[in-house]
């Protein structure tokens, strides 16, 4: 193996600070990337890789600046609140055959609001509309029965976001230096070994960009479940009867 290019390629990638291409191989490889710990939106993120770079990002910042002015990482980090909301309706009307009317209305109500239906039956709808016009469609669905059962669900997950937004830009950094390893690998050895980490680097990247695309939907779209039923009018014993079933039922379809 030919080691003094090597070892030149290794003193420049560090910023002329005199360590060695192994300690250069070794942090490009991964292994300060996957021991990186992350914080929640409202603390400082910090993290030292192998060649002293210290990232921070703070709450009054939506960058992440290097101590290190020859090698900046500018991972940008929105750090806005993320909220995932869920709506779930129970509406009453008069007839069965009232229905099918009712949620044709909510397919085109989601259509119209810039959403979409997940799924439907004869008795029931989910769909998603803008998390911004969720009042509205809400409004709107009142209109189409009695609602007897509403409830509303807003799940925090700021940090969760905050986090996959930096591992991501680790990784796409990471894949960055990668590349420009195989393209200045001097013997075979070193190609391949280069393009089996830049292989695991791009699945991990590829399963980070899918959980943040599934993750930026939910925040974006709001999810409306509504059910049908048909009113009914029992006698007094009928009524004690009746609340019990809503009762049970509620539990076991919004637990």
């Amino acid at each position: 193996m030919k080691l003094l290019p090597i070892l030149l390629l290794g003193l420049l990638g560090c910023g002329g600070n005199g360590k060695s291409y192994v300690a250069e191989q070794t942090y490009y490889a991964g292994a300060e990337a996957d021991s990186m710990s992350y914080a929640q939106a409202d603390t400082n993120v910090s993290s030292d890789d192998s060649e002293g770079d210290s990232v921070e990002v703070s709450t009054s910042s939506t960058s992440a600046r290097s101590s290190n002015p020859q090698r900046q990482k500018k991972a940008e980090v929105d750090l806005d609140q993320k909220l995932v909301k869920n709506a779930y309706v129970t509406l009453e009307t008069d007839d069965e055959d009232d229905f099918e009317p009712a949620i044709r209305k909510l397919a085109e109500l989601a259509k119209s609001h810039g959403g979409y239906v997940v799924n439907e039956s004869k008795t029931n709808i989910t769909f998603k509309v803008p998390t911004t016009k969720l009042d509205e469609a809400m409004t709107a669905l009142r209109r189409l029965g009695e609602v007897t059962e509403q409830n509303i669900t807003v799940n925090d997950v700021t940090g969760q976001y905050v986090d996959l937004q930096i591992r991501i830009d680790n990784l796409v950094r990471l894949r960055t230096r990668l590349q420009d390893l195989l393209v200045e690998g001097q013997t075979v050895t070193e190609v391949l070994e280069v393009e089996k980490e830049l292989a695991r680097v791009t699945r991990e990247l590829e399963q980070l960009e899918g959980q943040m695309r599934l993750l930026q939907n939910q925040v974006g779209y709001a999810t409306v479940h509504a059910n049908f039923e048909e009113s009914v009018s029992p006698g007094p014993i009928g009524w004690i009867f009746y609340g019990t079933y809503r009762a049970v039922k509620w539990l076991f379809i919004w637990d």
